[in-house]
């Protein structure tokens, strides 16, 4: 049971009265006014309830179902600084049935929104308060607040926003947030979502679950990990497989990495996981000059490991370096190809060499400091799409762009996504979105990774109309994958549609969903809200 305690019961409660009259006071001077992520197409929005959208034209027959996303939408006005990976999650989802269409947006019903909830106003400590000069006093007003009763002890390993990403594996669709473990949705007949609470795998597991888990199309197994930085006693990643029916299979710690890290993504092939040891690391120390404590460090060295998808431990991990330090939040896809090395002098034959081709997002100075990305970014924190070769053999690695330097100038592509049977697989086609300066999403770009030169690489290109911006597509297939494991989807694998969200930049007026021809390049808005 909850302790009340009333304002003559306990000294400490006065403290902890002034301490929030403190915080209260400096919030009111410097607030988060300007935040873009506050604002416009990034406003908060209420729950609604279903309601039928207008439908332009014709549905296609194989948009047939409910297409969600997830993203930070927080319940209560910010107290302190506010970061994007702070709001609570809301997932939009429009349910799409023979030929109409209708939507809804809901809360992920996490333990933190349920308690800021009965406590009318952020209790949790977020990412955005770090950077405030009332950090410190925050976090010993919070500690307070537990022992007083007054909130309950969120376990901040587990406990997350669940606002990043969205995965469906075994017959149920989670919300996932890599500052914790996934929450469990149920999606109705209408397409409105429900919560069914958070699912920690029978208890077995005990640290976060990442944002981008990989499911390998032939086994059916969900590869995931999860890293933590608080503690430096424990394992700062985790490695974990999910069998086929979604019970926990195996964990154990990446003990090669030795550093605090955040790492957003990796990558699976048919037979390795790829792990992307960067540096974006947790400097706590930046916190007291009022900062946000993950910086990017050029000076630490970039490098991936690679091991085998049925390893039990981390043992037999091979490390590569990066020529270059960089950072990369997303990856596009991997596979593994048998290349042949050309032969030595005196008619040496060739040979075969076995090597891993990643293609990830790379950023050359990664900012996590939400005050500077809302005035824009440089040209050398736009992501760049680029492949990576692993020689399995010698150790050696290359790096490269897909594009032309001249094609990325003053703009960058993130998100990456490709047709999902193709996970880890040899893939021709990946779809990224392009940004600008100001970090918004202007169009959606089709690239061919098997371009005999970067020149011919992008293969497509659609512009979002003027005043409006998108977001991260999925592919859909226009008709489902055979499941017989060549890696040929009937129809080719462009044969489906890109399907996204898009807004009005003012946060005004209308918005919809969009749909893409993946194979000739052409979109029309289907419905509208």
């Amino acid at each position: 049971m909850t302790k009340i305690m009333t304002a003559d019961s306990s000294i400490a409660y006065r403290i902890l009265r002034w301490s929030q009259f403190g915080i209260q006071l400096n919030h009111a001077m410097c607030g988060d006014k300007d935040n873009l992520f506050l604002s416009k197409v990034y406003a908060p929005v209420d729950e609604e309830t279903t309601r039928a959208c207008e439908v332009v034209g014709a549905l296609p027959e194989a948009l047939n179902g409910t297409l969600a996303r997830n993203g930070p939408n927080p319940k209560f006005k910010p107290k302190a600084g506010y970061h994007w990976y702070d709001g609570d999650g809301m997932v939009h989802s429009v349910r799409i049935k023979d030929g109409k269409a209708t939507y809804s947006n809901r809360y992920v019903r996490t333990e933190k929104l349920r308690t800021e909830e009965e406590a009318g106003e952020p209790v949790a400590m977020n990412f955005g308060d770090m950077a405030s000069m009332v950090v410190i006093p925050k976090m010993l007003l919070s500690s307070l607040k537990v022992k007083l009763g007054i909130v309950p002890d969120l376990d901040a390993a587990l406990e997350t926003t669940a606002n990043t990403s969205l995965d469906f594996h075994a017959g149920r669709l989670f919300a996932l947030c890599e500052g914790g473990l996934p929450y469990a949705l149920r999606v109705m007949c209408d397409g409105v979502i429900e919560t069914i609470g958070q699912t920690t795998f029978d208890g077995q597991m005990k640290a976060p679950f990442t944002a981008h888990p990989k499911k390998d199309p032939d086994t059916g197994k969900l590869h995931a990990f999860g890293y933590q930085f608080k503690d430096s006693n424990k394992p700062y990643v985790t490695y974990y497989v999910l069998d086929k029916d979604g019970k926990l299979e195996r964990q154990f710690p990446i003990v090669g990495i030795k550093r605090p890290i955040m790492m957003h993504d990796f990558a699976i092939t048919k037979n390795y996981a790829v792990f992307l040891d960067l540096p974006l690391l947790f400097k706590p120390e930046l916190i007291l000059a009022g900062k946000v404590p993950i910086a990017f460090d050029e000076t630490a060295g970039s490098r991936m490991g690679v091991l085998l998808l049925d390893a039990s431990d981390s043992s037999e991990m091979l490390w590569f370096d990066m020529p270059q330090t960089y950072c990369a939040l997303h990856v596009l896809n991997a596979w593994e190809e048998t290349m042949e090395k050309t032969g030595g002098p005196g008619g040496v034959a060739p040979t075969k060499t076995s090597v891993i081709k990643i293609h990830t997002c790379d950023i050359s100075r990664l900012t996590m400091d939400f005050r500077k990305l809302s005035l824009g970014v440089d040209q050398d924190e736009l992501a760049i799409l680029h492949t990576v070769t692993l020689n399995l053999d010698t150790g050696e690695v290359t790096r490269e762009s897909v594009l032309p330097s001249s094609s990325t100038l003053l703009q960058g592509m993130d998100f990456p996504q490709i047709r999902r049977s193709l996970v880890g697989r040899k893939n021709r086609f990946g779809y990224c979105t392009i940004m600008d300066m100001k970090g918004d999403a202007i169009a959606e770009a089709k690239i061919d990774l098997q371009a005999a030169t970067p020149n011919k690489a992008q293969v497509g290109r659609i512009n979002y109309e003027d005043g409006f911006v998108g977001g991260e597509c999925i592919f859909i297939p226009s008709k489902p994958d055979d499941g017989d494991g060549d890696g040929q989807p009937e129809g080719g694998e462009d044969d489906g549609y890109l399907a996204t969200f898009v807004s009005r930049k003012d946060g005004t007026g209308t918005s919809g969903e969009q749909n893409s021809d993946a194979e000739i390049g052409t979109y029309r808005q289907f419905v509208s809200t």
